[in-house]
C-alpha cells in the first residue's frame, strides 16, 4: 500500500483497459488507437518535463495515418491522475502542427465521462437516442469492468 506499482502490474493494468476499449469500440463499429505517449512511464516520478517531442510525434504520426474526419477527445480536465489535461495539450499541439502542415481538417468532439460532466447549456451538439441505444451505450459503460466502483 501506498507503494507504486510494479512494472508488470502497470502493463497488466494497461492490457485489461485496452481490452476493454477494444471491446466497447468493436461494438461500435469504431477502432481504437492507443497511444502509449512516452509521459505516461516518465513522469511517474514528476520531473520529467511534459510535452516532450517524442509525445507530439505519436499524435503526429496518428493524425498523418488515420487522417480522421472526427476526433473524440476528453474534455475533462478534473481525472485524477492529470492524465486526460496532459494528452489534450499534447494532442493540441500534434493538431496544430498537422493543420500547418497541410493536414486535411477535422472537427473534434468534446466528452466528458466519469470525472467532470457538461452542463447542458455547454454543449454545442447532442446525439438523440432511444431507450435500446442508451441500454447499449450503459451495458459497453459496464463492460468496463476494472473501471467501475466496486460499491
Amino acid at each position: 500500500a501506498g507503494q507504486p506499482d510494479s512494472d508488470l502490474l502497470r502493463n497488466l493494468k494497461r492490457l485489461v483497459r485496452e481490452g476493454e476499449a477494444s471491446d466497447a469500440c468493436r461494438k461500435m463499429g469504431a477502432g481504437p488507437q492507443f497511444w502509449r505517449l512516452p509521459f505516461y512511464e516518465q513522469n511517474r516520478d514528476g520531473k520529467r518535463e511534459l510535452f516532450e517531442r517524442a509525445d507530439v510525434e505519436i499524435a503526429l504520426q496518428s493524425l498523418r495515418e488515420t487522417q480522421p474526419d472526427i476526433v473524440m477527445l476528453t474534455g475533462e480536465m478534473s481525472d485524477p491522475h492529470g492524465t486526460h489535461e496532459i494528452c489534450a495539450q499534447v494532442f493540441e499541439n500534434a493538431a496544430r502542427e498537422y493543420l500547418n502542415g497541410g493536414g486535411k481538417p477535422f472537427v473534434r468532439w468534446n466528452y466528458r465521462g466519469a470525472w467532470e460532466e457538461f452542463a447542458v447549456w455547454e454543449g454545442d451538439f447532442f446525439s438523440l437516442f432511444n431507450k435500446e441505444m442508451m441500454e447499449r451505450k450503459v451495458g459497453l459503460i459496464l463492460d468496463h469492468i476494472s473501471q467501475l466502483d466496486p460499491l
